[in-house]
């Protein structure tokens, strides 16, 4: 990873690839085209070309008369195993930009990262609805099983929007009610662990700031960083960050993940609720 990347330039790129891999599917030959543009693509944020890619191609059958997620499912049974996160995050884009509930579909979704399409919706939502977002109006079906990841994908919104100007961040997580905030500082840490950029001195001030939320943040980044290590994007800096941050070396923390992972999976479908608050739970004890 460039170190001369900031949090902020790493956010335009993260963007600046979304879109462009959104686009490929109206080429000629995408598969060609997506080929070619991923040997561009940084590899620490390769994953987010699958985002979007993915996105796009759910977008394609929601618009069509008899809607079939077949190419999607083809996709995912392609490239899911490495990057099947950021994959149903793409399709909770798409379905926000519907404003069609996850639910309709869920028959068809692993019930595991199901819930990543809630995330995928919020962080959509917090971006192109931000206004009725910022008056805590919410899509209507959300529910209360939902409203964790929904929340927590509004939370990595907040972190694009405000480009990691912690004052701003600071301001728009206030904005929100506080039971809503355990969920977004989850978000947080998420999105800031997977973009990196920060110096250590921000990425303490951030520590600080998240006060009470810490063990949720710290929840937070540890996802980012399963994730990164089951695409296989890890860069230099993942590594001083889960120190400081998840007070773990990155072998522990994806022992501590796995372990996690196996004990809330029932024939091989995670429960998700459950391993969000082992997560919560054990990073306040690893944090104290």
């Amino acid at each position: 990873m460039n170190s001369l990347r900031t949090a902020s330039s790493n956010i335009t790129l993260i963007q600046e690839v979304f879109w462009e891999a959104k686009s490929m599917l109206h080429k000629s030959s995408y598969e060609d085209a997506m080929g070619d543009f991923l040997k561009k693509v940084p590899a620490d944020f390769i994953s987010i070309a699958f985002e979007g890619m993915s996105m796009a191609i759910a977008d394609e059958a929601l618009k069509q008369a008899v809607v079939s997620f077949d190419k999607w499912q083809v996709f995912l049974e392609q490239y899911g195993r490495i990057h099947g996160v950021q994959i149903f995050i793409g399709l909770g884009w798409a379905l926000g930009q519907h404003q069609i509930n996850p639910s309709s579909y869920a028959h068809l979704f692993d019930k595991g990262l199901y819930w990543r399409v809630y995330d995928g919706l919020g962080y959509y939502e917090g971006l192109f609805k931000r206004r009725r977002i910022q008056q805590q109006i919410f899509s209507s079906f959300i529910d209360a099983a939902s409203a964790g990841p929904y929340m927590q994908g509004i939370g990595r919104s907040l972190w694009y929007q405000t480009k990691a100007d912690l004052s701003l961040l600071e301001a728009s997580i206030h904005a929100f009610s506080v039971k809503y905030h355990a969920d977004l500082w989850r978000g947080i840490g998420l999105a800031s662990a997977y973009v990196g950029g920060l110096k250590f001195n921000t990425l303490h001030e951030l520590s600080e700031m998240s006060g009470d939320y810490l063990t949720n943040l710290s929840a937070g980044a540890a996802m980012a960083y399963y994730s990164r290590f089951k695409a296989d994007t890890f860069n230099e800096a993942n590594f001083d960050w889960c120190k400081i941050w998840n007070n773990q070396t990155i072998d522990e923390l994806v022992s501590l993940m796995r372990r996690i992972e196996h004990q809330h999976c029932q024939c091989k479908v995670l429960d998700y609720h459950a391993w969000i608050n082992s997560m919560d739970n054990l990073y306040e004890l690893i944090m104290n």
